[in-house]
C-alpha cells in the first residue's frame, strides 16, 4: 500500500521514511545506495542510523530546516559518495521522507583516480579532506598507523572530522595552515613538522597540503605525507653527540690554555727580568719556546671560540667603529712579519671614513687569519693588498673587504673544503705552514655571526682574493675612535703575536 507521504516522492529515487524520529521505511534504492539491508535501519532513531551507520556530514535537522542539502555519505563499505538530501513532510503529521539524489560523479574514487595509485604506496599516507569542513573522506594505511591506538581498523576513522580525531584542532597550527590553503588556493610543503598527540605520541611529519578546485572553489584538500620521524630523532642524536663533543673540546682546550698562559708568563719574564744574565744559546731557545708557546695558544684559542660558537655562546660585543680606520690600523700593524717574508703589504679605500656597528675583537680576529694566511702563502718579492669598499650585496648595503695575495693559489675543486673544519689543499700546505686546518673554518663561523658572508676567487699558481662582506649598519652605543683605539691597541699585539707565530719563528 502507497503511503500519502510515498506518493509525494519522485520514481527511480532512494528515501527513507521517518515517523516520530524513528526510520519506518526504505526502499530498494536506498538499499543498494547504502550496502545495509532493511533489517539493519527499520526501527532505529533516525540520528543513530545517519550518524553511526551512514556517516552524513550534515545532521538531520539541518536537512530538515533547510529542506534541501548537499553533503557526504558513506556506505556500508564506507565508499563515500557526494549526494542531495531533500526533506518534505506531511502538513499536520509525524511523517518526513528524505530522497537522496546523487552528484554528477557522486564516486570520488572515479572522480579522482590518482588517488587510488598513490594509495597503494603505504609508506607514504594520503587523505582527501572536505575543504568546508575537514572530514576525512578518503585514506590509506599510511595514516592510520598513527591512530591505530584509537581506531580498530582504517574504515572507522572515514567520515570522521580532523577535530575528532586531533585534539584542539580549533586553532591548531595545523587548522591554520588548512584554511589558508583554502582562502589562498595555494598548496603548502613542510619539509619537516613534530606533533604532539597526548594519546599517540610524538611524531615528525614531512607533508603537502594541496587543494583541488570545483566550480573555481577550493572543495578538496589532498594531504600527502611521510613520517621522518626516524631521521629527525637520528640527527637530534648526532647533534647531541656533537654537543657533548663540543663541550668535552671546551673543556680539555681550557685545560690546555691555563699550563700555557703560565708558560707565556714565565717566558716573559725571563726576557725582561733576565735577559742580560743569559747567554745568547739560552736566549735562542727561549725564543723556541715562546713562538711554539704561542702556536699552540692560537690552536686552543680557535678551538675554544669553534667550541663557543657551536655550542651557540658566542658573545657579540658589537659598537659603533670607523671600519676604514679599524682595516687600516690592523693591516699597517702586520707590516712587520710581511717585511720578514719580503712580502710588501698595501692597504686602499675608496671610503674617507665608515662608522658601522662591528664587534672589534671578532674583525680583528678574521682580517689577521686571512692577512697570516696571505703573507705565508706569498714568496718573497709578492705583494699582498687590502682594499676597502662600499658595495650592495644580496640587496644589503655592506662594507666590502678584499684581502689580496699573490701567493700559491688553491684549486677551484679544493675551494669549498678550506672552510670546512680540518680542511686543508693538500698535504704540502701542511708541511710549509704547520697549519692545523681551523683557521678559515672559524673565520667563516665568525662571519656568520656578524651576519656578513666571505667569498673566494682564487686559481693555482696565480694567487688568491679573500672578500669580506659585512654589513652596513650602526648599532645604539657609540664609543670614538681614540677610545677604541686605547682599548684594542694591546690587544692587538698579543693577538698578531699569537697569529703570526709560524712566521715569527720561520
Amino acid at each position: 500500500m502507497v503511503t500519502d507521504l510515498e506518493s509525494k516522492i519522485s520514481l527511480g529515487m532512494p528515501y527513507m521514511i521517518v515517523t516520530d524520529n524513528i526510520v519506518e521505511k526504505i526502499n530498494a534504492l536506498f538499499c543498494d545506495l547504502s550496502g545495509y539491508e532493511e533489517k539493519d535501519i527499520l526501527g532505529r532513531k533516525i540520528e543513530a542510523v545517519w550518524k553511526q551507520l551512514l556517516r552524513i556530514s550534515v545532521d538531520p535537522n539541518e536537512v530538515r530546516l533547510l529542506k534541501e542539502c548537499n553533503c557526504f555519505i558513506f556506505d556500508k563499505n564506507r565508499t563515500v559518495r557526494e549526494v542531495t538530501i531533500r526533506y518534505s513532510e506531511l502538513p499536520e503529521s509525524n511523517q518526513g521522507v528524505y530522497t537522496l539524489e546523487h552528484k554528477k560523479n557522486y564516486l570520488l574514487d572515479e572522480r579522482f583516480p590518482f588517488l587510488e595509485f598513490v594509495n597503494a604506496a603505504n609508506d607514504t599516507g594520503v587523505v582527501l579532506i572536505s575543504a568546508a569542513d575537514s572530514l576525512l573522506l578518503k585514506a590509506n594505511k599510511g595514516l592510520f598507523r598513527y591512530f591505530s591506538r584509537l581506531f580498530t581498523c582504517l574504515e572507522d576513522m572515514l567520515g570522521k572530522r580532523a577535530g575528532d580525531i586531533i585534539p584542539d584542532w580549533e586553532g591548531s597550527r595545523l587548522h591554520n595552515i588548512f584554511i589558508n590553503v583554502v582562502n589562498t588556493g595555494k598548496a603548502v610543503f613542510f619539509e619537516e613538522q613534530m606533533f604532539e598527540h597526548p594519546e599517540i605520541g610524538r611524531f615528525c611529519l614531512r607533508y603537502t597540503i594541496t587543494p583541488i578546485f570545483e566550480e573555481g572553489k577550493v572543495k578538496y584538500l589532498v594531504l600527502i605525507h611521510n613520517d621522518v620521524t626516524a631521521r629527525v630523532d637520528k640527527r637530534n642524536q648526532m647533534e647531541d653527540i656533537m654537543r657533548l663533543k663540543d663541550e668535552f673540546l671546551y673543556f680539555i682546550s681550557h685545560e690546555f690554555k691555563t699550563p700555557l698562559t703560565v708558560i707565556n708568563a714565565a717566558v716573559q719574564n725571563l726576557e725582561h727580568i733576565y735577559a742580560s744574565q743569559m747567554p745568547d744559546k739560552a736566549i735562542l731557545l727561549i725564543e723556541k719556546v715562546k713562538q711554539n708557546a704561542y702556536q699552540q695558544l692560537r690552536l686552543v684559542n680557535n678551538l675554544l671560540d669553534i667550541a663557543r660558537i657551536n655550542a651557540g655562546k658566542i658573545k657579540l660585543r658589537k659598537r659603533n667603529i670607523d671600519i676604514v680606520f679599524l682595516t687600516r690600523a690592523i693591516t699597517d700593524s702586520v707590516a712587520v712579519f710581511a717585511q720578514q717574508k719580503g712580502v710588501e703589504i698595501s692597504f686602499t679605500s675608496r671610503l674617507t671614513e665608515r662608522v658601522i656597528g662591528i664587534d672589534d675583537e671578532k674583525f680583528e680576529r678574521i682580517l689577521l687569519n686571512l692577512l697570516s694566511n696571505a703573507i705565508k702563502f706569498s714568496p718573497a718579492g709578492k705583494r699582498v693588498a687590502v682594499e676597502l669598499s662600499a658595495k650592495l650585496y644580496k640587496k644589503k648595503r655592506m662594507v666590502c673587504i678584499k684581502v689580496k695575495d699573490q701567493g700559491i693559489g688553491i684549486p677551484k675543486e679544493k675551494q669549498n673544503l678550506i672552510f670546512e673544519r680540518f680542511g686543508q689543499v693538500d698535504n704540502l700546505l701542511t708541511k710549509q705552514t704547520e697549519g692545523s686546518g681551523i683557521g678559515l673554518f672559524l673565520v667563516k663561523l665568525m662571519v656568520t655571526a656578524l651576519e656578513g658572508d666571505i667569498l673566494l676567487e682564487s686559481e693555482k699558481g696565480k694567487g688568491s682574493v679573500f672578500t669580506l662582506m659585512i654589513p652596513s649598519k650602526k648599532v645604539k652605543e657609540y664609543i670614538g675612535e681614540r677610545e677604541i683605539k686605547q682599548m684594542s691597541d694591546s690587544r692587538l699585539v698579543q693577538s698578531i703575536a699569537i697569529e703570526f707565530a709560524d712566521i715569527y719563528a720561520n
